[in-house]
């Protein structure tokens, strides 16, 4: 499958947000994600710094 993880950096702090992200939504005011079965998050006032397609892996940024 094809799933990410997203985490978010405050500083040097990587903080797990979500697994198994499947859509990610750049929104005014910040990013939403939703997961495999439907799950919703939003991520207020963040902007994507990376995504490694090969790890699965976004890191948002505020």
């Amino acid at each position: 499958m094809c799933e990410s993880k997203v985490y978010l950096m405050t500083g040097d702090e990587k903080e797990h947000v979500m697994s198994e992200v499947v859509r990610m939504e750049v929104e005014d005011g910040g990013v939403r994600l939703l997961d495999i079965i439907g799950n919703e998050t939003f991520v207020e006032g963040a902007r994507v710094r990376h995504a490694d397609l090969l790890t699965h892996e976004i890191v948002l940024e505020k």
